[in-house]
């Protein structure tokens, strides 16, 4: 991680925990601050702990990151719990899609015919069982499979 990565998750932390106290402990006093003045300060730590790096590279990082990014911006502008959850929501969607790829079955039948040894290369996930069970042969009669 850079260092200016590193200082500026540091910072995040800090405004977090910070944020935290206040609205546990120090409610009444921020009911009294107007929202206009809150929304200022949530959009100055907004901007300064984005990595504005990041949307000159976009070409560099894959696809599905980029969908996540965006769109999570993009609904965060509306409201920012739909933001986040918009945000998670895609990024399940694209690990599931990534992990389901079963990336190779190989199996071998052994000298006598009795046993069928089997090798799983890849993630055996929810996602990913279709693929998985359309690599065997189930009318095969063979007494183990390994």
């Amino acid at each position: 991680m850079a260092p200016r990565d590193r200082d500026l998750a540091k910072r995040a932390r800090i405004a977090g925990v910070v944020l935290l106290i206040m609205v546990v402990f120090l409610d009444q006093w921020v009911a009294s601050i107007p929202m206009s003045a809150l929304v200022t300060v949530m959009i100055m730590v907004a901007t300064d702990i984005v990595n504005w790096e990041s949307l000159r590279n976009l070409k560099a990082y894959p696809p599905g990151s980029n969908i996540v990014m965006v769109a999570t911006v993009v609904v965060l502008t509306h409201n920012l719990a739909y933001g986040v959850l918009m945000g998670v929501l895609l990024a399940a969607i694209f690990f599931a899609r990534k992990v389901a790829q079963v990336k190779y079955v190989a199996s071998e039948l052994s000298e006598d015919g009795d046993t069928r040894r089997c090798r799983v290369v890849g993630q055996v996930f929810f996602a990913s069982v279709d693929k998985f069970v359309e690599s065997f042969d189930f009318n095969e009669a063979v007494d183990k499979v390994d």
